[in-house]
């Protein structure tokens, strides 16, 4: 048992094994690691729950995130359009790529959303 703690504390010591970010590690891997495009979180500052999404979510309720948003991650070259109600209706707010919004009074009433282009 002894030898085996000390190898994987050895494990730490190798100067090839480092954090390195999501692009990097998608190319080392052939592209196996993906990106969230927009993240929803339950708090401002990006505190809270989250709620990932890499497409359009017609209805939130359907994953219990209707109505709960304090702030919005958009991390990839799409602009995303969020709606106060479900299947895209009425009044919208927009994060553009690469932002982070705090979405105030507004993120209480999102219940769908979508990339514009």
């Amino acid at each position: 048992m002894s030898k085996i703690n000390k190898q994987s504390k050895s494990l730490y010591n190798i100067v090839a094994v480092e954090d390195i970010d999501h692009e990097s590690a998608a190319n080392y891997s052939g592209g196996a690691v993906t990106v969230t495009d927009v993240t929803l979180y339950s708090e401002p500052n990006k505190q809270g729950f989250r709620f990932p999404s890499n497409k359009a979510i017609e209805d939130l309720s359907e994953f219990g995130f209707n109505d709960a948003t304090g702030s919005i991650t958009v991390a990839n070259d799409q602009t995303w359009r969020f709606y106060s109600d479900a299947n895209f209706q009425g009044t919208s707010f927009i994060v553009r790529p690469g932002q982070t919004a705090d979405a105030g009074d507004f993120g209480m009433t999102i219940s769908s959303f979508r990339a514009l282009n």
